[in-house]
Formats: structure tokens, sequence, C-alpha cells
């Protein structure tokens, strides 16, 4: 991890399986910009709070059967993949774990950093996507509608625009 102290900071918003183009998206800004980024996951399937034991963030699953509180942690091997892509950026960078909505949580992370702007990219196609975005909307049009600061969007799986768009795949 690169420690040099920056000001100016981006937040990333960063999802298991689908953020190397953001990440590598994500440097190209920052070394523009001369900014420092978090790379944050939010886990929408646990909502936080504070452990008042010993002040640490602790997650708790959404469903009200499962008493399962456990720190949050950010994924080990994704941090790996992050430092191999930041490697040799004069970025400084760190990654963070987060649980609940993730535009919600993301808007409170940028306000937090006083980000520049917010980075994430677009939602992979399918059905599963397509119902999850239909119930809960698109994270970065709730972003760009709920704070101040710009959104960039990373496209993960562009289209011709000879091809369908991805939410009218399998209709």
């Amino acid at each position: 991890m690169n420690n040099s102290q920056t000001a100016t900071m981006l937040l990333v918003g960063i999802v298991p399986g689908h953020f190397e183009a953001v990440v590598s998206q994500a440097r190209t800004f920052a070394e523009l910009w001369g900014a420092g980024i978090l790379f944050a996951n939010v886990d929408a399937a646990r909502y936080s709070f504070v452990d008042s034991m010993d002040g640490s963030l602790v997650g708790m699953p959404l469903d009200p059967e499962v008493f399962d509180p456990a720190e949050l942690r950010f994924d080990s091997e994704m941090r790996r993949r992050i430092g191999e892509i930041m490697l040799g950026s004069p970025s400084s960078w760190d990654v963070r774990e987060v649980a609940g909505d993730p535009a919600t949580e993301l808007g409170k992370l940028a306000e937090e950093l006083d980000a520049v702007a917010i980075v994430v990219g677009t939602r992979e196609p399918g059905f599963v996507a397509t119902m999850q975005e239909f119930f809960t909307g698109s994270v970065a049009v709730r972003l760009a509608h709920h704070q101040r600061r710009p959104v960039i969007v990373i496209p993960l799986a562009p289209v011709g625009s000879d091809q369908p768009w991805p939410w009218d795949e399998g209709a």
C-alpha cells in the first residue's frame, strides 16, 4: 500500500467478482487528480452498528432469524488483487468494508472523506441483477440524486448499438 499523504480523496465502490475494471479506471482518475483512493465494498445483506464494548464496527444479517454478529472485514483476496492493480501508482489507497444499503453507505463515506467524486461500475447483465435493480434501484442513479458529488460510472459489460440493452436480455 502506498502511504503518501493526499488531501483529495476519491471514493470507489467495488463489488466482488466485478471490480478490476473499476479499480483500474479509478487509478487513472486518482493519478490525474493527484488524489488518494478509498475502495469500499458494501455488504447489502447486513447492516452495521458500533459494538459498545470495544467500538469496533460490527455487521449483522438483515434476516431477523439469524444472530451472527461479525466484525466487518474486507476480503483479503480482493485487497490483494487491488494491490496488484495499484502497484507502482503514486496514489495512496486503502480499503473499507461497510454494511447496509450501497447507495446510502457510499454517500455517508463520501461525506466523511469529503470525496472529490464517487466511482462505481455498471451492474452485470442477467436476471438476478435485473430483479435486484428493479427492487432497490440503480446505485449510481440513487447516488447521483441523493448527494452533491459527481458520480463516475465505469461500464463493465458495454453492449454495441446493434445489441439489446442488458436489462432486455432474456425478455
